[in-house]
Parts: C-alpha cells; sequence; structure tokens
C-alpha cells in the first residue's frame, strides 16, 4: 500500500539560485550522427576541482562496445538498453567519391574543404596533427568532419570558438578540441538547424567563466533538433557540455550517454529549458558545483550515470549531484531519476533550487554521503507531487510546502 507523507520543517541552508546567468552567451554560430567510427573508489578531496586523470580518456572506449540501441556506462564497463533509442541523431549517407583527405595540418586547407563542401555532403578526413585555428571553423549542411582519434588530431584555438555549427546533417568525431584558456567552445552549436552526432570528441580549457566544452545553445527556434552526444570527455572550462536546445513546444529528442565531465567550474552536464532527453551511463564528477542541472526541463530521463564527488568546500552556489531550477513550460512537467549512482557529493544527492515542477520521480538511486548539513540527501521545495521508490534518505520538502510524497513499496 502506498504511504503519504508532508514534509513541513524549519527552514535550512539551501541554495535558492541559479547559476544559469553564468552560461555561454549567445554569440555564435550551429549541427547530426552517423554509424560509429573506430576511437583509439575511494572518496577524493572535494575542496578543488582536478585533472584527476593521468590519462584523460583511459574511461573512453575506442570504439561503441554495445549493440544498436544501447549506451555504455562508462564507471561500470557495461551495456544497457536505451528507452528511447529512436530520439537523438538520424543517419544519413555520403557517397565514397565525396571523401577528402587532408594533405596538411594547415587551418586554410581544412577551411578550404569545409567551404567547397557539395550539397549531397561530403566527409573530410583530418591527419594526426595539430591544427592551429585562430577564430575555429564552420561546419554547414550534410558533412562528416573526422580525425585520427582523440588526442591525435587536435584542433587548437586561440579566439571565438573552436568548432562552429551552422546547418542540419552533421558528424563530428574522433579529434581534441583545445581551447587555450582564451576561446568560447570547443563545439558550438549557436546556428544550427539540427541531427547532429558529437562522438569521441575531446574538449578541454575553454572559457572558465562562461564557455561550455560541447554546446548546443542554439540561436533559433528548431522543429526537430535531433541531438546525439556520445563517447566524449570535457574538462577545464564553466561547463562540460550544455545543452539548451530552442525549439517548437520545447522538444529536442536528445540523447545524451556514455560521455565524462569533470573538473568544470560548474556542472558537467547543464541541459536547460527543453524537453525530451536520456540522459545515460555518464561519468559526471569533480565539477565545482554539481554533476548536472536542468533547469525549466521536461520529460529528462536520468538513467545509469555516475554523478560522484561533484560539490567543492569552497562553491559559494549551492552543491549537489543533479539540481532542478526553474519553473517548467509544461503544466505536468517531470524528471526522472533511475539508477543512477548519486554518492559521495558534496551536497544533496539530488536538489531543487528555485523550483516549480509537477512531479519528480527517484528510482532506486544510491545518495550514501551525499548530504546537506541538515543531513538530507534530496531536495524537493517547490515539487507538487514526489514518487519515491527504494531508499532516498531523508527528504526536505520546504517549510510549509504542500509537497504530496508517496511512498512506494516495491
Amino acid at each position: 500500500m502506498n504511504k503519504f507523507y508532508f514534509l513541513i520543517i524549519p527552514f535550512f541552508l539551501l541554495s535558492c539560485g541559479s547559476v544559469s546567468s553564468k552560461s555561454p552567451l549567445p554569440q555564435e554560430k550551429g549541427a547530426v550522427e552517423s554509424t560509429t567510427a573506430d576511437q583509439t573508489d575511494s572518496k577524493d578531496d572535494l575542496d578543488q576541482p582536478k585533472n584527476s586523470l593521468k590519462d584523460p580518456y583511459e574511461n573512453i572506449p575506442r570504439q561503441n562496445p554495445c549493440k544498436e540501441g544501447e549506451f555504455y556506462r562508462l564507471k561500470t564497463k557495461e551495456c544497457i538498453a536505451l528507452k528511447n533509442p529512436k530520439w537523438g541523431f538520424v543517419d544519413f549517407n555520403i557517397s565514397d567519391k565525396n571523401i577528402y583527405y587532408m594533405q596538411s595540418c594547415d587551418e586554410s586547407e581544412l577551411e578550404n574543404l569545409l567551404e567547397n563542401i557539395p550539397p549531397e555532403g561530403g566527409k573530410i578526413v583530418m591527419k594526426e596533427c595539430t591544427i592551429e585555428t585562430n577564430e575555429g571553423v564552420t561546419v554547414k549542411d550534410n558533412t562528416i568532419l573526422e580525425g585520427a582519434g582523440m588526442g591525435k588530431t587536435i584542433l587548437s584555438n586561440h579566439k571565438s570558438s573552436a568548432v562552429k555549427l551552422e546547418g542540419k546533417n552533421i558528424v563530428l568525431r574522433n579529434f581534441t578540441v583545445e581551447g587555450n584558456h582564451d576561446s568560447l567552445n570547443g563545439i558550438s552549436a549557436y546556428r544550427m538547424k539540427g541531427n547532429v552526432l558529437a562522438e569521441f570528441i575531446e574538449a578541454r580549457n575553454f572559457d572558465a567563466a562562461q564557455g561550455a566544452g560541447i554546446s548546443f545553445l542554439t540561436k533559433d527556434y528548431l522543429a526537430e533538433p535531433r541531438v546525439t552526444i556520445r563517447f566524449c570527455v570535457s574538462y577545464g572550462q564553466l561547463l562540460g557540455i550544455d545543452v539548451k536546445i530552442r525549439n517548437f513546444y520545447s522538444r529536442s529528442k536528445a540523447l545524451i550517454y556514455s560521455n565524462e565531465a569533470y573538473d568544470n567550474n560548474n556542472y558537467g552536464l547543464d541541459f536547460s529549458q527543453t524537453a525530451d532527453a536520456e540522459i545515460a551511463g555518464n561519468y559526471f564528477h569533480d565539477n565545482r558545483v554539481a554533476g548536472a542541472k536542468s533547469p525549466s526541463a521536461h520529460n529528462v530521463l536520468y538513467r545509469y550515470n555516475d554523478i560522484n564527488y561533484n560539490g567543492a568546500s569552497d562553491s559559494t552556489e549551492g552543491k549537489a549531484g543533479v539540481v532542478y531550477t526553474g519553473y517548467s513550460y509544461f503544466y505536468f512537467g517531470f524528471i526522472t531519476l533511475e539508477n543512477n549512482d548519486l554518492s559521495n557529493n558534496g551536497g544533496l544527492a539530488f536538489a531543487c533550487w528555485n523550483a516549480n515542477l509537477y512531479k519528480v520521480i527517484l528510482k532506486n538511486n544510491i545518495v550514501a554521503g551525499s548530504v546537506d548539513s541538515n543531513g538530507y540527501s534530496i531536495g524537493v521545495d517547490g515539487v507538487k507531487k514526489v514518487e519515491v521508490y527504494g531508499d532516498h534518505g531523508k527528504i526536505w520538502a520546504g517549510e510549509g510546502n504542500s509537497t504530496e510524497i508517496i511512498y512506494h513499496q516495491d
């Protein structure tokens, strides 16, 4: 039998602010997927984020080890079925006659090849080398841009964003984008038109005040954006992965799985102001504020992620494993977290900050070691209904809040 509880408890210190104002500014340009290509615990000190991996690719497989319709859980190295495999990127074909191999490591050659992709599409294969770019390169419709592997092909950028997407049907794979601490974003989809795949991309050292390693903040409203981000690693900037897709009815159809984001000044993932995303098998750790944030989002499904050691002790803007902030654009907006490891974060495992949301579903998540100063593991202030499956520790529903909390007996 279900039990109904109403929590009314004294106010405690929980950040009510969102730091989304630090997200990348809308200054730039915008992207699509193809078949997977080859590619080459104890609690740590939370006082400061760090490049904790000697090999930044050690958790990313060289190629997709799973079957179609599955994701790879990086931390546990297992393949699990996606719930929404038809969301995200839709493959497209490129003729063998339209494959172009770079002969040099010059920015001018790469720009020329990108500018002259035929209307029916083409694939550019970059060499194993470092290509110095000043204000980044632009990728347009029906284009595959492929390198020799993360850490092998490096686009080292010095201004603006490294790769700017301005079209639809785009694939980016097997290379590194380096920001040198003076570039805005690694991948910028500001002017994209939809259907983009980013896989086996390393993004590092972009703007620590407002930049993202992989940014899908878009300028225009899109009917069917369709984005897949997988097997990428992003570290050393404000945000690891930033997804704010403007689209009709806020429906994005995004798959974000099997990525690693760490050592970012705010969040590993910021999935904001949109809907319909499956976020699965990712490893978000050692980010200063939280592992992931989903402001004003709807129908966001977090599954089998490992979100640990986020929330540095010197963070002044709150800290948590996963955060929901803001008002849902859907009256019956909801977010689901199931089978995630949300343990050992510097604050709550899951927190609502200034939230106005219809429903949160918590199902069999691990929350051990993720508590605030009052011993709470979950914060749902501003949520109308919460459904709980399994032990999630103490739950804070806000002072005088009428939140309905339903505990299910499995």
